[in-house]
C-alpha cells in the first residue's frame, strides 16, 4: 500500500508540503488589500487545493494510469507552474515597492522562498510525468 513510491508521487506529496507553508506564508504577509497580492494568494490556494486533490486520489487509486491522463497532467502541471511564476513575480515586485517593517518583509522573503520552491515542484512533476511518458512510448 505504498502509493509514494515513485518519484512522480514523491513530488505530488511535496507540492502538499511546501503549498502548506507557502499557503500560510502569503495569507499571514497579505498586505493592503491590493489586487495583485490577491492575484498571488488566489494562485497559491488553488495550486494548493489542486495538490491536495490530486494525493487523496492517488491514496484512493482513483488516478488512471493511460497515456492521455498522463498528458492532461502535464498539461495541468505546466499551467499551474506559469500562473505561480507569475504570482510569485507579483508578489516579488510589491515586496519590493511596498515600505513594510521588517517583519513584514521577513515574513513575505520566506512566502516568496516557499512559493518558489513550490513552482519549481510544480514544472519538475510535468517533466518527471513527461520523461516517463517518452520512456514508455519508445
Amino acid at each position: 500500500m505504498d502509493h509514494f513510491s515513485t518519484l512522480e508521487n514523491k513530488l505530488k506529496l511535496g507540492t502538499v508540503i511546501v503549498g502548506i507553508f507557502s499557503l500560510g506564508l502569503h495569507a499571514g504577509s497579505f498586505g493592503e488589500g491590493s489586487s495583485s497580492d490577491e492575484y498571488a494568494l488566489a494562485i497559491v490556494i488553488l495550486a494548493f487545493m489542486f495538490s491536495v486533490g490530486v494525493v487523496i486520489a492517488t491514496v484512493l487509486n482513483m488516478l488512471p494510469q493511460t497515456v492521455m491522463w498522463q498528458k492532461i497532467e502535464i498539461g495541468v502541471n505546466l499551467v499551474f507552474t506559469v500562473l505561480l511564476a507569475i504570482g510569485w513575480l507579483v508578489f516579488m515586485i510589491n515586496t519590493a515597492k511596498w515600505h513594510l517593517s521588517s517583519g513584514q518583509k521577513a515574513t513575505r522573503s520566506f512566502a516568496l522562498i516557499f512559493g518558489g520552491f513550490n513552482d519549481a515542484i510544480y514544472g519538475f512533476i510535468s517533466y518527471t510525468i513527461f520523461r516517463q511518458t517518452q520512456t514508455t512510448l519508445s
